[in-house]
């Protein structure tokens, strides 16, 4: 098992004369709910936003918490480049 917000892939790989060629397609792992909302509370509070509540973040889907905590990391990368 991955460690979550990690991805996992499902491909093939092709043999070719003496070169391999490898395909992934990629699909983020969700994470648990509570790692979740842990990470979207922490990573609003280093980015100055206003910090959802635990009750709010337990009504988004796990889908959204992945998408959220995914643009949240990308938002405090651009700020510290």
């Amino acid at each position: 098992m991955l460690p979550a917000g990690e991805t996992k892939g499902a491909g093939e790989t092709k043999v070719e004369g003496t070169r391999v060629i490898i395909r992934l397609q990629t699909t983020p792992v969700p994470f648990p709910i509570t790692q979740a909302i842990g990470r979207i509370q922490l990573l609003r509070e280093l980015l100055g936003d206003t910090i959802a509540t635990e009750e709010s973040l337990r009504l988004v889907s796990s889908d959204e918490h992945t998408s959220t905590v995914q643009e949240l990391q990308s938002k405090l990368r651009e700020r510290n480049a």
